[in-house]
């Protein structure tokens, strides 16, 4: 069955075989699936916050207090240019749900590399003042026999496998606040970036 979330349709793209079989097939498509997650997290997850801070310019500094932030974004530079976890071959006999399982987990190990961006918004602008984690903990809370009853039953498995990610992203422990500087209403600010929310689309 074809899928039909965001990220279900951009695992199924990443993960579809060439034409003709290569010697590196296999790890392109880890490559593929690495940086499908990425994209996602990067182009399409946005977050809110409220920034807590002054304005540099005025003397003294004027206070501000929750400003609302929207359009936070995250980057995955790291994600996307680090080594793909690549799933080892099972032993003979065995049915392979170690390997499986140790490869999503590599998968969340690299999720967890992904950083703040900071409010996008131009009317809200901010950046974090140094590197900041977005994930910094995701556990894998499901297991693959969820993909097999969605086989079985006719039911897209990358929108399976991509609801049952993000349901782990938002159980996951986030940065919950990061200094940060930029410009609100054209002012220059300084202070520090609360995340209230995260939205997965």
């Amino acid at each position: 069955m074809t899928s039909a979330t965001i990220l279900g349709i951009m695992l199924e793209n990443a993960c579809k075989w060439d034409s003709d079989v290569k010697e590196n097939t296999y790890l392109q498509l880890m490559k593929n699936f690495r940086d499908a997650l990425a994209d996602y997290l990067e182009n399409y997850v946005e977050y809110v916050a409220s920034f807590t801070g002054t304005v540099t310019s005025t003397t003294p500094p004027t206070p501000l207090t929750q400003i609302p932030l929207t359009m936070g974004k995250l980057d995955a530079t790291i994600m996307r240019t680090s080594n793909p976890p690549t799933c080892t071959m099972y032993s003979q006999g065995m049915d392979g749900n170690i390997e499986w399982t140790t490869w999503m987990t590599q998968i969340y190990t690299l999720i967890q590399t992904v950083q703040l961006n900071g409010s996008q918004n131009p009317a809200t602008v901010t950046t974090p003042s140094g590197i900041f984690p977005a994930y910094t903990m995701i556990n894998l809370r499901w297991n693959r026999d969820i993909l097999k009853d969605a086989f079985e039953n006719n039911s897209s498995v990358f929108d399976t496998l991509a609801n049952s990610i993000i349901s782990d992203l938002r159980s996951s422990i986030i940065t919950p606040s990061y200094p940060s500087t930029g410009t609100i209403g054209m002012q220059p600010v300084v202070g520090v970036d609360s995340i209230t929310n995260i939205i997965y689309p």
